[in-house]
């Protein structure tokens, strides 16, 4: 294994099922990232692709014998879904900080740089870098998603103030994989996470990240850290064109979450601040996947999708005690508990946060792209008026 010469090593986590058609770009965009102290765990979830034959290049000898990023190969012959791909992953890392990449999406050439020296400078849990949605040809980010990391820090209770008021709307706060985490806090949580076994592709970011925040002390965010979530329509959460079965999975998945976590919400004491945003997220998540389900399928699959969607409700609709909450439309022997009115009003707002969207034309990430590709022996920052020599100290 390498020797660690210049900082504390981060351990990413990639999970692989049927991506491995985007390894490459993945792959390629960890081992040229400016902070070369990594530990890339990709880990086989039991796919049916040729990831063992692509990993081969980047797990040889000679390909680990630099100072550079070291590759470890975790391969599993049964798929057990992406949350415990994670979680396999997670219980192998050996970095003082955690990460996790998505296998087919990638990462800007200076985000671990960036985000680690954010987490240094100011001793915190999490920090939370941008997201570029890329579809095709096209990049862009979701203004709103960005407007909500507009903070320097936060410490204390307005992480859970901040996190869980949002009620899962802006997803940029849930998701993992824009984010570097404090290996310790991981292991805080990771009991909780171990407790699912079962195979679950759908809200996991949700499971790990209701957790994470309930404990995070200090979480702050980091400028010119970019990660790009790719849109492949051969996703395994890629809901466009869902049949009646994965439909079901899909809410098979978020039942398990979404109980799980309110139940650790429930034992850990959590205060009702907290425990009314997850509650406000389950009502979301429900008004969302029944406006799709009711423009999605007819007759006897229309009446199963309504049922599932009611006691995925109903059981969220239920606080501590056992009576029904008010601050929850739910589902009673069938009855909705709000108007159609209230139901389209409260749809709207749930996109709100994707309403407004630009595209994305590099920024900052181009410039460090440039500066790093070219060999010429000066670098001219013309709007200074200033002349650098190479190397830099501190880049």
């Amino acid at each position: 294994m390498n020797e660690r010469k210049h900082g504390p090593l981060i351990s990413v986590v990639v999970p692989v099922y049927g991506t491995e058609e985007y390894f490459t770009r993945c792959m390629d965009s960890l081992l040229e990232q400016t902070y070369p102290d990594l530990e890339i765990l990709v880990v086989n979830d039991g796919s049916k692709g040729d990831i063992r034959e692509r990993i081969k290049k980047y797990t040889a000898p000679d390909s680990n014998a630099g100072s550079g990023p070291i590759v470890r190969f975790l391969d599993f012959s049964e798929n057990a879904g992406l949350l415990r791909a994670r979680v396999l992953g997670a219980r192998e890392a050996s970095g003082e900080f955690i990460a996790f990449v998505d296998s087919d999406d990638y990462v800007s050439s200076d985000f671990y740089r960036v985000l680690l020296s954010r987490a240094v400078e100011t001793s915190a849990d999490i920090v939370i870098g941008g997201t570029v949605r890329e579809e095709g040809e096209n990049r862009y980010i979701y203004n709103y998603h960005d407007s909500a990391f507009l903070f320097d820090e936060l410490v204390g209770e307005d992480v859970q103030k901040a996190f869980f008021s949002q009620e899962l709307q802006n997803y940029s706060w849930h998701t993992v994989w824009n984010k570097l985490y404090r290996k310790s806090l991981w292991d805080l949580c990771m009991p909780e996470y171990e407790k699912i076994e079962e195979h679950v592709v759908m809200t996991e970011d949700i499971c790990f990240s209701s957790i994470l925040f309930l404990h995070a002390k200090k979480v702050v965010t980091a400028d010119s850290a970019v990660y790009f979530y790719c849109v492949n329509e051969n996703a395994s959460t890629d809901a466009r064109d869902i049949s009646f079965s994965k439909f079901r999975k899909n809410m098979h998945d978020m039942q398990i979450v979404f109980d799980e976590v309110s139940a650790y919400l429930d034992r850990s004491g959590a205060s009702d601040l907290v425990k009314r945003g997850f509650q406000g997220g389950r009502a979301h998540y429900a008004r969302m996947w029944r406006s799709l389900a009711e423009s999605v399928f007819q007759g006897a699959e229309a009446e199963k999708a309504s049922k599932i969607l009611d006691r995925f409700e109903y059981v969220g609709s239920l606080n501590v005690s056992g009576s029904i909450s008010e601050s929850v439309s739910g589902s009673i022997s069938g009855r909705r508990c709000t108007t159609r009115k209230d139901q389209n009003e409260k749809a709207r707002e749930d996109y709100f946060f994707e309403s407004v969207q630009t595209p994305w034309n590099g920024g900052l990430d181009n410039i460090k792209r440039e500066i790093r590709e070219s060999r010429e022996p000066y670098v001219s920052f013309d709007i200074f008026d200033t002349l650098v020599v190479r190397p830099f100290y501190d880049p």
